[in-house]
């Protein structure tokens, strides 16, 4: 290889660059707009609008994520206030419920509860649909497709845990934890997507997947 194109902007450092100093970006401006709390389902829902989409740089990727922000921030604050009831309801049925066996219905509800959640916000992020909508396609996704927001789950779960379980890394967590996370998350879902005919901008997510595996 020559060392010309080993440091040309199709290179695999500068393009390795160009994506930590996105992810950078997004794990700052997610951060930031959570600070609300009850905006944390409008951050999550705008970083996925960013990273399934893909800008060029990272002057594309703060004004397309205040953009999603804006456009999604009502929907998703609500979807995130009825999926933190409903799991608060859900973990509290499992810790009142003193035999074993009858802790199996609200223990696989939250499990449903969770990866509805997990399948929601990237669906909002890439298709325009009212909420019942979105509910029903997520959940028909956690049925079809049940092992993939499995694995995005915990990759996006771990992650976001991070700092709880090595609070010396908290930093590095705070400069690119949680965009890691969103990213993994965001290129499993695309896959999800895409197999199931759910992008709208079927070049655009093939571009994703292909480029970032």
């Amino acid at each position: 290889m020559k060392i010309s194109s080993f440091f040309s902007r199709q290179g695999g450092p500068w393009r390795g660059m160009e994506l930590a100093a996105k992810l950078m970006v997004v794990n700052i401006l997610v951060l930031v707009t959570s600070l609300p709390v009850i905006t944390i389902g409008a951050s999550v829902t705008a970083a996925y609008d960013v990273l399934m989409n893909d800008p060029e740089d990272t002057h594309q990727v703060t004004r397309r994520y205040f953009v999603a922000f804006r456009a999604h921030w009502k929907q998703a604050s609500i979807a995130f206030i009825a999926f933190v009831a409903t799991t608060a309801v859900l973990v509290f049925a499992v810790v009142s419920l003193r035999t074993s066996v009858a802790q199996y219905v609200p223990l696989l509800l939250l499990a449903v509860t969770l990866l509805t959640a997990q399948v929601y916000f990237p669906l909002l992020a890439v298709v325009q649909q009212d909420p019942k909508q979105n509910l029903i396609a997520s959940l028909y996704i956690v049925l079809k497709r049940t092992i993939r927001p499995i694995l995005a789950l915990c990759l996006w779960g771990g992650l976001s845990l991070f700092p709880v379980f090595f609070p010396k890394l908290f930093f590095l967590w705070a400069v690119l934890g949680l965009g890691i996370g969103l990213y993994c998350s965001a290129s499993i879902m695309a896959r999800v997507f895409q197999g199931l005919d759910l992008l709208p901008n079927k070049d655009s997510a093939h571009d994703f997947v292909t480029s970032h595996h």
